[in-house]
């Protein structure tokens, strides 16, 4: 059986753990921000970039005089070489501003037990949605703009679900988001142009806390859409998508609606 990562979130009852989670995220910004001095100072020496081998090495033994677990400690040290990498230079310093993350690179470092987690022997009550079924790979304790803490867990479950055997067209369009080959058609929510007039009172008034929300609101609309969009991989296998080729049409303008002239056809078949 094919196996795939499925990630799990949840909330956390932090009206009284906040203190100490941001706590543990401090340390772990300190730790981000001495692999960054590790860094420049092999730049300004020449020297070859550390690995996530030295970084680790060099942090070992300072879990237990920073608070956190080692899992944290090496997990920090990969994604800041993995993040370096992927850029070609030092990432940015991690301090006051910047949002709390605790990662750990093994499922060992906390253990689920009912609605709590447990981290370095200390109980954070959750909202638990759903139960976790599968091997628990990786995960982190991470902070939104808004203050509130979630439990991010990556977990290996076996593909059970299947998809539709048929197949169908879809046309991407301008006032409509698509519409499908049968003749339904996705409506555009615009999600962002229903809550401008009061997230602009709120910019001008100044309450970054209402504007934090608003913008929460509007990022958990387009997510909830995007989960309903996946329905379709249930009942069809083969997707046609229309792509529109902007080197035909003669205005930027007005964009041209010719079927046959602008558009080309693309198979996406679900693996």
């Amino acid at each position: 059986m094919k196996r795939v990562i499925l990630t799990y979130r949840y909330r956390i009852k932090d009206a009284i753990t906040a203190k100490r989670l941001r706590a543990h995220a401090r340390a772990v910004n300190y730790v981000w921000n001495y692999c960054g001095e590790v860094q420049e100072a092999a730049r300004r020496q020449e020297k070859r970039w550390p690995s996530a081998f030295n970084l680790v090495k060099l942090t070992t033994g300072s879990s237990a005089l920073l608070g956190l677990h080692s899992d944290t400690v090496q997990a920090v040290c990969k994604q800041f070489v993995v993040n370096r990498n992927a850029a070609y230079r030092r990432p940015h310093w991690r301090g006051k501003k910047s949002l709390g993350w605790i990662p750990f690179a093994a499922a060992r470092a906390v253990k689920l037990d009912g609605d709590e987690v447990i981290y370095l022997k200390r109980r954070y009550r959750l909202w638990r949605s759903r139960p976790v079924d599968g091997k628990i790979k990786t995960g982190c304790f991470a902070q939104d703009a808004r203050g509130r803490w979630y439990l991010s867990l990556q977990v290996e479950i076996g593909e059970s679900q299947t998809c539709g055997a048929g197949e169908i067209g879809v046309d991407l369009g301008l006032s409509t988001l698509a519409t499908l080959s049968d003749g339904r058609k996705i409506e555009n929510p615009r999600h962002f142009k229903k809550y401008q007039v009061v997230l602009a009172e709120a910019q001008r008034a100044g309450n970054k806390k209402r504007v934090r929300a608003i913008h929460a609101k509007i990022a958990s609309l387009g997510r909830q859409r995007i989960q309903q969009r996946n329905r379709l991989g249930l009942d069809f296998d083969r997707f046609l998508i229309a792509q529109l080729i902007a080197s035909v049409c003669c205005s930027l303008t007005i964009p041209c609606r010719s079927k046959l002239g602008c558009r080309r056809w693309r198979s996406s078949t679900q693996r």
